[in-house]
């Protein structure tokens, strides 16, 4: 009896033993491999330092080429002031989509800190969206092209230019509202000004991708030969564009279809303001007071 009392207590501090050596010996590799590998961490911080120094060039950039319109403004020319849809447009996307586009993955972590700070910064994706589909709307009911939107004349009032990312936007905007013939004209004009070269490119935007939302569009509205030839030549130009590759899957899958009626209340609603101040009616002589 003592005896096995004897080689159970030993068995189980031999045990103990084993387990606590594991752990430390466990432990000791971490430590070795962590020293050993040091430089490559530091490697590694290197790097994130480099990235994180960049997307501060970035913001030290966009915070002083703001502060400089901000003190001209009462300097520049009327096209700043809000009274034209293009400035508003401007302003919308500068709150909306310009500090997103900047502050990228910290947008969400800035709109907090303001917050604190009672400084009020509502502006969201959906403005843009909705100020795009108010211009849309103007175009229709006022039958402008979409041209001489862009260069900011509203039927001989004139404003700020669009520029190439307004124009492609906008132009994505009608799409997704089933506008197809305020699509082709807005992709034309961005097709123009990509050809000029003399705009900005901030989005990499590419002729090709522009063509294969065209070639959507005229599937969409029921057009599959143009589609095709606009496909042959998007696949050409930039094959791996969204735009390019959702044409191939849309081509692929799709049926012949009717040509899409646009929507008709813009269209009916201009046509009455056109006809407003031709319509005469007469006063009976019973009715006047």
């Amino acid at each position: 009896m003592w005896n096995m009392l004897v080689l159970v207590d030993f068995i189980t501090i031999t045990t103990v033993i084993t387990m606590v050596t594991g752990n430390i010996f466990t432990s000791s590799l971490k430590v070795e491999r962590l020293v050993q590998e040091e430089e490559m961490v530091l490697d590694e911080l290197k790097r994130y330092i480099d990235l994180q120094y960049d997307r501060l060039k970035t913001f030290s950039n966009f915070y002083t080429t703001r502060l400089q319109e901000i003190r001209m403004k009462d300097e520049l020319s009327d096209f700043t002031k809000l009274e034209h849809p293009n400035a508003v447009y401007k302003a919308i996307k500068r709150f909306s989509s310009d500090y997103a586009h900047v502050l990228g993955e910290n947008f969400d972590s800035f709109r907090n800190t303001i917050a604190t700070s009672k400084v009020r910064f509502d502006a969201s994706a959906g403005d843009i969206r909705g100020a795009s589909i108010s211009l849309l709307r103007l175009q229709s009911v006022y039958r402008m092209s979409a041209s001489d939107m862009a260069e900011g004349n509203y039927l001989g009032y004139h404003g700020p230019a669009l520029t190439l990312s307004d124009t492609f936007y906008i132009a994505q905007t009608a799409f997704s509202e089933s506008m197809h013939e305020a699509t082709l004209d807005w992709l034309n004009v961005t097709v123009s000004l990509l050809s000029d070269g003399m705009m900005q490119n901030r989005d990499s935007l590419t002729v090709g991708r522009v063509k294969a939302l065209m070639g959507r569009s005229h599937l969409y509205a029921g057009n599959t030969v143009a589609a095709e030839s606009l496909f042959t030549e998007a696949k050409r130009l930039d094959p791996s564009a969204g735009d390019t590759l959702e044409l191939e899957k849309d081509l692929k899958f799709s049926q012949p279809k009717e040509p899409v009626d646009e929507p008709g209340y813009f269209q009916n609603f201009s046509r009455l303001c056109s006809l407003e101040n031709k319509i005469y009616v007469p006063v009976r002589l019973d009715q006047r007071s």
